[in-house]
C-alpha cells in the first residue's frame, strides 16, 4: 500500500507505475568460481540422466476412477512403485499442489511417500 501511495496509486502494469532498473551484479572472483564449479557439476549430472517417454493405452483416467482410485495417487503410486522395483527401497516424494481456490492460495508440497505406500511396494 504504501508503494502504491508514493505513486499516485499506481498499480503494476500501471503507467504512472517506475520503469523497472535493471540490476547490475558485480560478485567477486571467489563468488564467480563457485558458479562455475557449480555449472560444471549439474551439467555432468544432468548429463548423466536417461530418459525414455512410454505410452501405456491399455486403460486412462476413467476406468481408474471406476475402480474408486485417483488417477493422481494411482499415478503417485506407480512412480514410488517403479522407483522401489529398480533402486530395492522407497524415498520421499512429493507433488506440488495449488490452492489458489483459497484466499492467499499458492503452490504447496503434498508429501505421497506414507507407511501405507512403503508397504505397497
Amino acid at each position: 500500500l504504501h508503494t502504491l501511495a508514493k505513486h499516485g496509486g499506481a498499480a503494476p502494469g500501471d503507467a504512472r507505475a517506475p520503469k523497472p532498473v535493471r540490476l547490475e551484479w558485480d560478485h567477486g572472483a571467489d563468488v564467480r568460481s563457485d558458479i562455475s564449479a557449480a555449472h560444471a557439476a549439474s551439467t555432468a549430472f544432468f548429463g548423466n540422466v536417461t530418459s525414455r517417454v512410454s505410452f501405456f493405452q491399455d486403460y486412462g483416467a476413467a476406468e481408474i476412477k471406476r475402480l474408486g482410485v485417483s488417477p493422481d495417487a494411482f499415478a503417485q503410486m506407480a512412480m514410488q512403485l517403479a522407483f522401489y522395483k529398480q533402486f530395492g527401497y522407497n524415498v520421499a516424494t512429493y507433488e506440488s499442489n495449488s490452492t489458489r481456490r483459497f484466499l492467499h492460495g499458492r503452490t504447496e508440497t503434498v508429501r505421497s511417500t506414507s507407511i501405507d505406500s512403503v508397504a505397497f511396494c
